[in-house]
C-alpha cells in the first residue's frame, strides 16, 4: 500500500509482507495518486514498474526506481543501433526513423 506521496516525486510503498517500508522516487505523480491507499498494488523491481490489475485484465504501470537521474533531452545523434548500445535506447518520430533509414540506405548506394 502506498502511505505517502511527496510533491517531489518521492513516496513510501509498505509491503502487505511483515509491513516492511520501500522508498521510490516516479516521474508521474498524478498516475501513482491514484494508487494513493489502494490495496493490491504490485512492484516489479526487475522492470522497475509498480501497477495495481484492474477489473478484466487491464493494468496501470508507473515507472519508479531508488536511484533517479535527470532526463536527457538532446536530439538523438547518430547510427541507432549504436544509440541502442550507448544510451540504451531513444526516442525518436517514425517519420524521422524513415528519413535516417533512407539517408543510409542512400549513402551506402553512393558507395
Amino acid at each position: 500500500m502506498i502511505t505517502e506521496i511527496s510533491v517531489d516525486g518521492w513516496f513510501t510503498l509498505v509491503l502487505d509482507e511483515g509491513g516492511e517500508s520501500l522508498r521510490y522516487w516516479t516521474h508521474d505523480i498524478e498516475k501513482l495518486r491514484v494508487l494513493f491507499g489502494e490495496d493490491r498494488v504490485e512492484i516489479n523491481e526487475h522492470w522497475s514498474v509498480i501497477h495495481q490489475r484492474h477489473g478484466g485484465g487491464s493494468t496501470n504501470y508507473i515507472s519508479i526506481t531508488q536511484n533517479p537521474r535527470p532526463c536527457v533531452f538532446e536530439e538523438p545523434e547518430g547510427e541507432l543501433h549504436e544509440l541502442l548500445e550507448t544510451h540504451g535506447g531513444f526516442s525518436i518520430s517514425g517519420e524521422e526513423a524513415l528519413r535516417r533509414i533512407k539517408a543510409r540506405e542512400a549513402s551506402k548506394e553512393e558507395s
